[in-house]
């Protein structure tokens, strides 16, 4: 069984009920720890794919104690920031950029990759920031750290969309099954 913990979060799981039922996790006054105690589980059960069967906006950041790894992961569409940097072999992570340069003493120094795509694109591209040292985690993936190595064994891109046209259902098909999965989500959310 793995040793698993969270080390932190940033959630707004969107199928929480039916992930809850799947994953037989209880739900508790705290919505932020219920939706830790979910991704927790889902990790557990799932491994690095996880992300594939949440709907909704996260990022978090897993410690496997008995394996001495760390996982830093990314939703789909990366709703939710997560930057990390690595000081004297220590990794930083923070779902605020500021945090980050204020926790690990980061250098304030400008990024000049970052600066050029924001010239011709309006914003950095993912995984650059506008500063040196500090990245973000591109959406859909997993980064996975080693403890004892202090370094990134691998990148995991749990996330690949599939754009092929799907031509089982007709148009309005598509719509009305489109409607039943807003009205699914929605139910959950009121819930």
């Amino acid at each position: 069984m793995r040793e698993v913990k969270i080390v932190w979060a940033d959630t707004r799981i969107r199928n929480i009920k039916t992930l809850a039922e799947i994953l037989s996790v209880s739900f508790n006054d705290d919505r932020q720890k219920f939706e830790e105690d979910i991704i927790l589980a889902a990790f557990k059960k799932w491994g690095t794919d996880f992300g594939k069967l949440i709907y909704g906006r996260f990022s978090a950041v897993l410690e496997d104690t008995a394996s001495k790894k760390i996982y830093l992961v990314r939703d789909h569409f990366g709703l939710a920031p997560l930057y990390y940097g690595i000081l004297d072999g220590v990794l930083f992570s923070s779902s605020c950029i500021r945090d980050l340069t204020e926790q690990g003493n980061f250098p304030k120094e400008l990024n000049e990759n970052a600066l050029v795509t924001y010239f011709v694109y309006g914003y950095p591209l993912v995984p650059e920031t506008f500063y040196k040292g500090i990245q973000k985690v591109i959406p859909g993936h997993c980064l996975v750290w080693s403890i004892e190595e202090k370094r990134f064994l691998s990148d995991i891109r749990w996330f690949v969309p599939n754009f092929e046209k799907d031509r089982s259902l007709s148009e309005s098909d598509w719509l009305s099954a489109i409607d039943d999965v807003f009205d699914t989500v929605m139910r959950e959310e009121q819930d």
